[in-house]
């Protein structure tokens, strides 16, 4: 007879874990430790990271994938940015300011700093307003994809993502392929499926890939992928949403030429920024988008013209210096075992091999949660 547990029980085991579970209104009274000089990667121990956020008093917030709560020093340099815009104001965004400082250097710095994150030229990066925009941009003007041609995606990508996908098919002409990805996954079962779907649609120009699945937590061996289609002349765009600053990883690791993430989910940004990363030699393969004026050999011409949450885009750099703090990979590290320890009495064991969830638990662990780590385990009223 299977044992019997609520959703509320299992949590509430897991919650026994590392500080950054602990009820949000013990993690306010938390005295606040002392600031670091210089913030660096890994120079926060566990035991302060919860004293460096303002949580809400009275809330178990387990969802901190939508995007990331900004820690203290983040939040009050957004602050001062905001501040600094509203006394500037438009001589600053246009430049002319003596000294040459404004909203170009500004914004520069920022797609230095993201390029830092995930290793590539910061001519390779584009500030977008959020993961979404980015891959939408990706997939909506990739222009190699010619009428009657395929384009695949997976049933656990991003809604949105599947969304654009469709898009092409009504508005560029092109198949839509689905598939289903294998339940329970291994890394050999989901090479399989991604070979069989390719080898089954051999007129597939584009396809779609998740790095984590937002849905399940599924992490998935995007490398591998992104070779195999490429054996079969097939472009990739990733969706790393949720592998940026949760994995280790850098963009070259994938080996794909389109990605774009929301640079506010897991690197402390502020909210309303986002990142589409191009290889260079890759750019003319997207095409400029619609009302851009900027040259087409710059990458910034991808993204829409428009009025930019301009303190948030300055923010990034500060975000920089502490989204790869070690100490947060070890909270989630602690999570896992802790979570599957539990679990494992309650579900079957490959429903928890830390290949497949390994992702989702250091992102349950770097703020206050994640709901789609229950995820499945809830659509199978299992829990």
């Amino acid at each position: 007879m299977p044992v019997k547990t609520s959703r509320r029980q299992l949590l509430k085991s897991v919650a026994g874990a590392p500080a950054l579970l602990a009820a949000p209104a013990a993690i306010a009274e938390t005295p606040a430790a002392p600031r670091p000089t210089i913030l660096r990667p890994g120079s926060i121990p566990v035991s302060t990271l919860p004293s460096h956020y303002d949580v809400e008093p009275g809330v178990h917030n387990l969802e901190a994938g939508y995007w990331s709560m900004m820690p203290r020093v983040v939040a009050e340099a957004f602050a001062r940015h905001t501040a600094d815009v509203n006394r500037a104001n438009a001589v600053w965004a246009r430049n002319v300011l003596p000294g040459g400082e404004g909203w170009y250097a500004a914004a520069r710095q920022a797609q230095a700093s993201i390029a830092r994150m995930v290793g590539c030229a910061p001519g390779e990066i584009a500030v977008t307003r959020s993961g979404a925009d980015a891959l939408q941009m990706l997939i909506t003007n990739y222009k190699p994809l010619k009428p009657g041609e395929a384009v695949i995606h997976c049933d656990i990508d991003y809604d949105a993502m599947i969304a654009a996908m469709r898009w092409l098919g009504t508005h560029r002409g092109a198949q839509v392929v689905d598939f289903a990805m294998p339940e329970p996954a291994t890394t050999a079962n989901i090479l399989a499926a991604y070979e069989d779907v390719l080898k089954r649609t051999p007129n597939a120009r584009l396809l779609l890939v998740t790095q984590v699945s937002n849905k399940t937590g599924l992490v998935t061996p995007v490398r591998e992928i992104v070779a195999m289609a490429r054996a079969r002349g097939v472009d990739t765009i990733v969706d790393i949403a949720h592998g940026v600053a949760c994995l280790d990883f850098q963009i070259e690791d994938l080996g794909a030429d389109f990605a774009g993430w929301s640079v506010h989910k897991w690197t402390s940004a502020p909210l309303g920024t986002g990142a589409m990363y191009i290889r260079q030699s890759r750019l003319a393969d997207i095409d400029i988008a619609f009302g851009s004026t900027a040259p087409a050999d710059d990458i910034n011409a991808r993204v829409p013209p428009g009025t930019v949450n301009f303190a948030a885009v300055q923010t990034i750099p500060t975000a920089d210096v502490i989204f790869i703090n070690d100490a947060q990979i070890q909270v989630g590290r602690a999570i896992f075992t802790r979570f599957t320890g539990t679990a494992r009495t309650v579900f079957p064991d490959q429903c928890f091999r830390a290949h497949v969830v390994i992702g989702r638990v250091v992102i349950f662990g770097r703020c206050t949660g994640e709901p789609c780590l229950t995820y499945a385990f809830i659509r199978n009223q299992r829990v």
